[in-house]
């Protein structure tokens, strides 16, 4: 089973976030109170997997990064729209 690709796309950010400030797995589990395996599955960007929000949240934190989340509608949905269908 593959992963959903907004999975795939939050742990690859996430590991690029952590890299990008320098920060190794063994210092983001220090800073998440977990141990570094629940670092990797978290950014193993290629197993399946759900993420709870707080997760997320969390890792901002201990990143020193805000996190936005938007919704949009689906292209196919806006251009239905503007057509009138």
């Amino acid at each position: 089973m593959s992963s959903h690709p907004l999975h795939t796309h939050i742990a690859r950010e996430l590991k690029t976030l952590r890299q990008a400030r320098g920060i190794s797995v063994h210092q983001m589990a220090r800073r998440l109170r977990v141990d570094r395996k629940a670092v990797y599955q978290v950014e193993d960007a290629s197993r399946s997997r759900e993420f709870h929000l707080q997760t997320i949240i969390n890792y901002a934190e201990a990143l020193g990064a805000d996190l936005h989340i938007e919704f949009r509608e689906k292209q196919d949905e806006r251009v239905a729209a503007m057509e009138g269908k």
